[in-house]
């Protein structure tokens, strides 16, 4: 633990350090911002692209191009990524079910969730939470 936040520290330092004119900031469209919002506040739910192109003012095929275009991948994949994200988090720190975590991070069911982490992860959700989980012991 003390290496990691000693990595951070020092990472953060030479940050710092880059001069202003070397440090490109880029906003991001606002119709994407409120869209990441929207699926960030509802995760856990089903999201159609449909809808939050229209909550946004836009039509669907408008959305997916601004949306690729600011962030580098289509919504739906965003939204993937952060819910597995999510689901890595929860299967690293928490005990819950993996019924459950699939039903929390929006997925239609443990197959569905199962399938999906191991095609963005590598491994089954089970094996994922043995290897992150503190303190685990590998299997025999």
């Amino acid at each position: 633990m003390r290496g990691g936040m000693y990595a951070a520290a020092l990472t953060a330092a030479a940050l710092a350090r880059i001069p202003t004119e070397y440090v490109e900031v880029k906003s991001v469209d606002f119709r994407v911002e409120e869209a990441m919002q929207y699926f960030r506040d509802r995760i856990g739910e089903a999201i159609a692209i449909e809808t939050v192109a229209q909550k946004v003012g836009l039509s669907k095929g408008a959305f997916i191009r601004i949306f690729k275009t600011e962030t580098g991948s289509t919504p739906y994949a965003w939204l993937m990524e952060n819910r597995i994200g999510w689901a890595c988090d929860l299967l690293a720190r928490d005990s819950l079910p993996i019924d459950m975590i699939a039903q929390c991070t929006g997925f239609l069911d443990r197959f569905h969730f199962s399938k999906t982490f191991k095609k963005w992860i590598g491994i089954p959700p089970a094996e994922y939470r043995r290897r992150e989980t503190p303190g685990s012991k590998p299997p025999n």
